[in-house]
């Protein structure tokens, strides 16, 4: 049974790579060095990624969780590193692909997810040509209560890399070479609809309709002696 179950995950990582997915959205960041697309699909609620990074070492990419909600210059965890919720992962020089879920906990080494194990779900890892390119997806809502809902609106992405060096075994893999944020609108806000003011006029009056009625009567009236 268990050899079924990896076969159907093959062939379903197989179709996902060759299918392609028709990512709506594009940024470059680190100049042209690391490139994020992206799409969302509302029926799955689905987030589909793919980030293609000049770099033969490690690649990180996550979302950043609101650490104080409310407070104007504090909502994101500028630079505390606390609750980065991230993907690492690359090829390693014997061409062994790996990937891991993270949670960070300040400026150290982070430790994999174990409670979110499924969060980010690669479907295609490559590196070819010096550039490494990880397809992977994420649902809008994990259901984790560690996890930030991707929903409306304003969100931080965090990345980095390592311009040579992977992930090892060992808890001291080297430092990021680069690394950044940018805040963007995943989904965009539903627009509001436009406000229209309504103007009422108050119905004539039977006796203003009649004033109205003899006072036209009358200007033909001189019209015509006049005319005449």
């Amino acid at each position: 049974m268990a050899g079924i179950c990896s076969f159907i995950c093959c062939v379903l990582l197989f179709v996902s790579s060759v299918r392609g997915i028709d990512y709506s959205h594009t940024k470059l960041l680190d100049g042209t060095a690391y490139k994020v697309h992206w799409m969302f699909d509302n029926e799955t609620e689905t987030f589909y990624f793919k980030v293609d990074v000049n770099t033969t070492g490690w690649v990180g990419f996550g979302v950043s969780q609101l650490l104080f909600p409310g407070i104007e210059g504090l909502e994101w965890n500028r630079n505390s590193m606390d609750h980065y919720d991230v993907i690492v992962g690359g090829v390693d020089e014997n061409g062994t692909k790996y990937y891991k879920d993270y949670m960070t906990d300040g400026h150290v080494h982070p430790t994999p997810d174990t409670k979110q194990e499924s969060d980010w779900i690669v479907t295609n890892l490559t590196e070819v040509d010096g550039r490494t390119m990880i397809e992977f997806t994420r649902k809008q809502n994990t259901s984790d209560i560690d996890d930030h809902v991707i929903g409306p609106g304003l969100r931080r992405i965090v990345w980095s890399y390592h311009n040579s060096s992977d992930v090892t075994t060992k808890p001291d893999w080297q430092k990021h070479t680069a690394n950044g944020h940018y805040e963007i609108d995943f989904i965009e806000l539903p627009r509001e609809p436009p406000v229209v003011e309504y103007v009422r006029t108050e119905a004539p009056t039977s006796g203003a309709f009649a004033a109205s009625i003899i006072g036209n009567f009358l200007l033909i009236i001189v019209g015509l002696i006049f005319f005449y």
